[in-house]
């Protein structure tokens, strides 16, 4: 009985290829990963501003007094609690879960906004620049558009509607309008 010492195996010409094609598929695909990323992370953010204006007209209606959602200068956090002085200097107060309580949340990783008036300048301010106020009748005290960028991913827009309190989503061209 003659047994094949012979051992199967791979030869480093035919590893190095696979190596290759490996490589080529991954630089190929990455530019559509770090789109695909941005278009999320910006949905995101844009979902987590959307509740974020929610909470505020509903907080204002429920509670009977007006309610801020505003925007820190970093561009990256936004905070709602009622429209007084002792909310909106140092840090925010706990949760939302009793009355009177500020949220205070952070967009996703590479996520900015920005506000802007009906006119397309900037509102930026020192401290917390508040975009919207909401009334005890649910409305608020004047139109608001945000824009929200992250690499890769279209820029978005929310809009309010001061009189119905309604929020709108729109993908903003390549020039940002």
């Amino acid at each position: 009985m003659r047994i094949n010492k012979r051992r199967s195996g791979y030869t480093l010409l035919e590893v190095s290829l696979v190596a290759a094609v490996i490589t080529v598929v991954s630089a190929l695909a990455y530019p559509s990963l770090q789109g695909m990323y941005g278009y999320y992370r910006v949905n995101g953010a844009v979902d987590a501003v959307k509740t974020g204006l929610a909470q505020a007209r509903a907080r204002a209606i429920e509670e009977g007094k007006p309610y801020r959602f505003a925007l820190a200068p970093n561009g990256r956090r936004f905070r709602v609690a009622p429209d007084e002085p002792s909310f909106w200097s140092g840090p925010a107060r706990p949760g939302m879960n009793g009355r009177g309580g500020a949220l205070e949340a952070s967009l996703p990783e590479g996520v900015t906004f920005s506000a802007q008036e009906a006119d397309g300048q900037s509102v930026g301010a020192d401290g917390w620049a508040a975009p919207a106020v909401f009334q005890p009748d649910g409305a608020a005290q004047e139109d608001m558009v945000l824009v929200f960028r992250a690499e890769g991913a279209q820029p978005r827009a929310v809009s309010l509607r001061a009189m119905t309190g309604a929020v709108s989503v729109r993908i903003l061209g390549p020039g940002g309008r």
